[in-house]
């Protein structure tokens, strides 16, 4: 059984946008290896509870987070 999801709304896309800005500024912080789930909900302002649930596995949100800084690095040209 397939389950259908609703496509992201502004809202999603705006949380998405917050949570890629806070984990670049902690990996600014403390490295990339340093930088730990918690010290991004902090800087998000969300629990890890929901930092967890927006997104499931660290690999996508440091890719997301280094996507992003590379589109940036890239922009500026």
């Amino acid at each position: 059984m397939t389950v259908k999801r609703a496509k992201p709304g502004p809202r999603a896309e705006e949380r998405r946008d917050r949570l890629i800005a806070a984990g670049y500024r902690a990996m600014v912080r403390s490295g990339l290896e340093g930088a730990r789930t918690r010290d991004v909900a902090a800087e998000a302002g969300i629990t890890v509870a929901t930092l967890h649930y927006a997104a499931k596995t660290a690999g996508p949100r440091a890719g997301a987070v280094l996507n992003d800084a590379l589109h940036r690095l890239f922009a500026l040209t």
